[in-house]
């Protein structure tokens, strides 16, 4: 099972309103609660002050029902926070509706305490707000600072603020991209690290840097998309290259168009009468689908195409070569 807390606060008709953290929650709700094929991913439940204002207590009861002790059923369980984030001597906080400075406001460290007592396989914390990176700070700024099962992913480092506009945070803009399929690894899998360096990647050299922290045994995959290649396919890596330095031959009769589509006379070396083979179109087919993924590619030519109207020969990428060894230990 797994279960997310989206919370997101406007904090309307205060000198603190900002119109885009409502939205945010709004986006990231519907690809959490669904995988990208519609089956479902998190029981989702949205937090936010555009009704009544969402004060200290509140939120720390959510936020402790969210995490509560009998979580062990609990594969993975996410907290969001969009809104402000404050900092002082005494650390970071999450500002809610009554907030007054060194007095209210979520303690982020508070929320480390909770979590601690937390029996679900995995906490993903996931913060838009300023300063947001104060979260899971102790003497040192290591991730063997956080407990097993933890992952924290924030907006901005500890010193820093997080950029919105109208409509949302950057951050979590970026965040729904990765969500949509922008971070996915090649079996449609999106885990918090994936989309901590696409959103790291994304803003380049923009002031407001994420930051990522965790301390797990195995990636927390988020969200489920379409995969670049089915694993099917990739588990025949060894039936084509026996060996991880094998090279596959090809030949013109593997190009399914080779005595129809193709203009013969720009290839004299060709047979006339050469025809494609059933049975070698269905491995070049097979072929050109790891060639789009990187996994595959020809040895001397530019494009599959090239390569069997040469007989040139199909070799493993360096991406290739670690998705054999996969196959070879049968972890596919």
């Amino acid at each position: 099972m797994r279960r997310a807390l989206l919370v997101g606060l406007g904090y309307k008709g205060t000198p603190n309103e900002i119109s885009g953290c409502l939205n945010d929650v709004k986006i990231l709700a519907p690809l959490l609660k669904k995988n990208k094929d519609e089956s479902k991913n998190f029981d989702v439940k949205i937090l936010t002050d555009e009704e009544n204002w969402i004060k200290k207590s509140t939120l720390k009861k959510e936020i402790e029902n969210l995490f509560k002790e009998n979580s062990e059923d609990m594969e993975t369980i996410l907290f969001y926070f969009s809104g402000h984030g404050y900092l002082n001597n005494y650390g970071g906080y999450l500002v809610t509706n009554d907030f007054e400075e060194f007095s209210e406001g979520i303690e982020m460290s508070y929320i480390l305490n909770v979590i601690r007592h937390s029996k679900a396989k995995n906490k993903v914390i996931i913060l838009d707000c300023c300063f947001s990176g104060t979260l899971g700070e102790r003497e040192t700024d290591t991730s063997s600072n956080l407990d097993m099962g933890v992952t924290i992913l924030t907006a901005s480092r500890n010193s820093e603020v997080a950029y919105a506009d109208y409509d949302g945070g950057i951050f979590t803009k970026l965040l729904s991209y990765a969500l949509e399929g922008e971070a996915k690894n090649i079996f449609g899998e999106i885990s918090a690290s994936q989309i901590y360096s696409y959103i790291d990647s994304s803003l380049g050299s923009f002031e407001q840097r994420p930051l990522f922290k965790t301390n797990i045994s195995k990636s927390v995959i988020l969200r489920m998309v379409e995969p670049s290649i089915e694993k099917s396919i990739l588990r025949r890596l060894k039936e084509y290259f026996p060996d991880i330095n094998s090279e596959y031959q090809l030949s013109p009769e593997h190009e399914p168009n080779i005595n129809k589509d193709v203009d013969l006379s720009k290839y004299p070396f060709i047979n006339k009468d050469i025809a494609p083979e059933p049975e070698k179109v269905k491995i070049f087919e097979i072929l050109q689908k790891l060639n789009r993924v990187g996994i595959v590619k020809p040895k001397t030519q530019d494009h599959m195409f090239y390569a069997s109207i040469y007989s040139d020969k199909c070799i493993l990428t360096d991406i290739g070569k670690h998705y054999w060894r996969l196959c070879d230990k049968e972890r596919i």
